[in-house]
């Protein structure tokens, strides 16, 4: 869960940012401290709520199967689960693409309930109407969100209903124990319209159930039951023949004059399509600060990433596996140009490799007014820059959820999603304040460039490197120019292990046999195997003499440097 404050609520927002500053994070035990007058800071609440600290397994199936087929990495990851299909009926909540009916239901409570301007046509508005990203209060609108941030292939339309009055007061729901109080405000609101909605409509994938249900509750309270959440799985009730997928439980609101916002709904919804949080449940273990806010699945503002877009099928990324690219990305916000890199030695679709894209704060939901820059004397954001992804997408096996990514952004070692930080300051990594969140400088700009001895570097988690570069960066209408750089994808020789190896990065592979040094054995299995190398291998990797062909020549050009 992330917050989102409006600039007239300036004075509160100040005290919660002075007091989270002020306080260090340390662990899971600390916790307590996200609540205070001005809301919730965003931050997981241990032991209670609902966990997505990785992407629904659903989505990491269709991920492996896409990048092994359609974008024609056949080698064997040699991974677990990689030739399973996850079940088209076991997925989200949420299709991510195709119209997607929604319920909404507003609940109030004999002791809490909803205000004189808290209406059903405010929440309305909030899902369906037309939205801009710039705007503050309401942000924007689900539908308006979505759409673009899917570039016009996830359509939502809400239906909401309401008020639906609670038989007992919030304290008896919010005192229930083992998470009922949810379960039970949702079966009782079900319950309540059953009869009065035709709840058909809302199987929008015909497999039997109601996709969801968004009950947004009255009042303003922070507390761990008070919260916004994203549960599945819960019921074998039916209605109207269906069961129920998975609810959403946000609240009307948490701004100051009480209206509807959306963007908390916006992040919700996100879980619902098998999206992970991006933020740091746990700031004493792995790595810190998450994404630093520069996400809808951390801080609630701007667009989702390339990857979360990859992932949702809303992108097909240009894959790089080796050679110098040209490409215009333009900005992300409005088009789907992302670039997908896979070093060699990857272990095939699940392991470390890079994703680049282009952000503009002017385009699309990165058109974001995100709080805490200005207020923490960090520079406006207000020009497109590179945004450079390194991707442990590591599998591992879970009991309950089959094949799953083994990096989260909280607790292992390694961040599933890591955002290069330009600077080289690494803030988000070795700071767990709020003070060290994102900040424009974490992008790449003209002039500026990443690769195996910058800082940071395009190197792997175990220190090896990758050879991937990516300079000459300029600014080309709202987007941007790069070239992107990879050695070519070499090929174990036949009998041999493991490939050839650039020991001097020259461009030449002379380690032959990747013993980790160049002699005349390197040489004999060169003239072994020069036929086998010219028809499988890539020319410029081989051409000793430089002459745009591998033959005898090189052979012999080869024998000479060793000697």
């Amino acid at each position: 869960m992330g917050i989102f404050i409006r600039k007239r609520s300036f004075v509160l927002a100040m005290i919660l940012v002075l007091l989270l500053t002020a306080i260090p994070v340390s662990g899971a035990d600390d916790h307590d401290l996200i609540f205070s007058a001005s809301g919730p800071f965003p931050s997981h609440i241990p032991g209670y709520g609902i966990e997505h600290p990785t992407p629904h397994p659903f989505l990491v199936a269709r991920m492996n199967e896409k990048i092994r087929t359609d974008l024609g990495c056949d080698w064997d990851p040699g991974s677990p689960g990689t030739g399973s299909v996850f079940p088209e009926d076991m997925g989200p909540g949420m299709r991510a693409k195709g119209e997607n009916r929604v319920l909404v239901l507003l609940v109030d409570f004999p002791d809490k309930m909803h205000g004189p301007d808290q209406s059903r046509e405010e929440v309305l508005a909030g899902f369906n109407g037309p939205g801009t990203p710039a705007s503050i209060g309401p942000h924007d609108s689900v539908r308006g969100f979505y759409e673009r941030s899917s570039y016009g292939q996830l359509h939502l339309s809400a239906d909401v209903y309401g008020w639906v009055r609670a038989k007992n007061t919030s304290l008896y729901y919010e005192q229930l124990p083992d998470n009922r109080g949810w379960k039970e405000l949702v079966r009782e609101c079900m319950d309540t319209c059953d009869g009065v909605i035709d709840y058909t409509p809302y199987d929008n994938d015909q497999d039997g159930d109601i996709d969801t249900v968004y009950l947004i509750w009255a009042g303003s309270e922070y507390n761990k039951f008070w919260w916004a959440i994203c549960h599945s799985g819960l019921y074998t009730d039916h209605w109207d023949g269906l069961t129920l997928d998975t609810f959403v439980w946000v609240p009307y609101s948490w701004e100051p004059d009480g209206s509807y916002c959306p963007i908390v709904t916006n992040h919700e919804t996100g879980h619902l399509l098998g999206l992970p949080d991006y933020y740091d449940y746990t700031p004493a273990a792995g790595p810190c600060g998450g994404l630093g806010g520069f996400d809808l699945m951390d801080g609630n503002c701007v667009d989702t990433n390339c990857f979360s877009k990859y992932l949702l099928g809303w992108i097909d990324p240009v894959v790089i596996v080796g050679g110098k690219h040209d490409l215009l990305l333009n900005s992300s916000g409005g088009s789907p140009d992302a670039v997908l890199v896979l070093p060699q030695g990857s272990e095939g679709s699940f392991s470390e490799f890079f994703m680049v894209q282009a952000r503009n704060p002017a385009v699309g939901n990165d058109d974001s007014f995100i709080w805490w820059y200005n207020w923490l004397k960090k520079p406006a954001w207000d020009s497109p820059g590179l945004a450079i992804w390194h991707i442990d997408a590591t599998l591992t096996e879970d009991p309950l959820f089959g094949t799953i990514f083994a990096c989260d952004n909280s607790e292992t070692p390694h961040k599933l999603v890591r955002l290069m930080e330009a600077d080289g300051l690494e803030e988000l990594e070795q700071s767990c304040s709020i003070g060290n969140n994102w900040d424009p400088a974490d992008l790449y700009y003209p002039g500026q460039r990443f690769g195996p001895d910058t800082t940071p570097n395009s190197s792997r988690y175990d220190g090896s490197l990758t050879g991937m570069s990516i300079g000459n960066i300029s600014l080309e209408g709202s987007g941007i120019r790069v070239t992107i750089t990879l050695p070519p994808l070499i090929v174990p020789l036949p009998g041999q292990a493991i490939p050839q190896i650039d020991s001097d990065h020259d461009g030449l592979y002379e380690d032959m046999n990747g013993n980790g040094y160049t002699g005349f054995g390197d040489v004999v299995l060169f003239f072994q195997q020069v036929e086998w190398i010219r028809d499988n291998e890539p020319v410029s990797a081989f051409d000793f003499n430089g002459n745009g062909a591998i033959g005898f020549q090189d052979v012999v050009v080869f024998f000479n440097q060793v000697g």
